[in-house]
């Protein structure tokens, strides 16, 4: 099996492509129980229920002829499609967006960018476009 880069990889909002997206990352996780009964000898097992979306986070250098401001707001409930390259692409349905964090680097005269918060939703694994 070979392995990729993310050089052409891409985030789409509600099917809109995002501008100058620098990369893009999330956990998806299950609530798990644990417990322990006579059947189990004395070991704990777990058992996944819910499963989430926690941590999700896509960074963009700012393009003030798109700015993804200007796409999201917090409190946006959006479907993500999150392209690990050209063609193979993650959706996460029913996101929220948490955060938009603009930053700016004075000091080492850094491009403009922001980051974007999500979380939650319901995750479909990696298709081919």
């Amino acid at each position: 099996m070979a392995v990729r880069t993310g050089c052409n990889g891409k985030v789409l909002i509600d099917d809109v492509e995002v501008a100058e997206v620098r990369n893009w990352s999330f956990s998806w996780v299950a609530t798990l129980k644990e417990y322990a009964s006579s059947s189990t000898n004395c070991v704990k097992k777990r058992i996944g229920t819910q499963k989430d979306v926690t941590g999700g986070r896509f960074e963009v250098y700012i393009d003030d002829a798109d700015r993804v401001d200007a796409q999201i707001e917090p409190g946006d409930v959006v479907t993500l499609k999150l392209y690990e390259d050209a063609t193979k692409f993650w959706i996460v349905t029913d996101a929220t967006i948490a955060s938009i964090d603009p930053a700016t680097d004075i000091e080492g005269d850094e491009i403009v960018g922001a980051s974007v918060g999500f979380e939650g939703g319901t995750v479909t694994k990696p298709v081919s476009a």
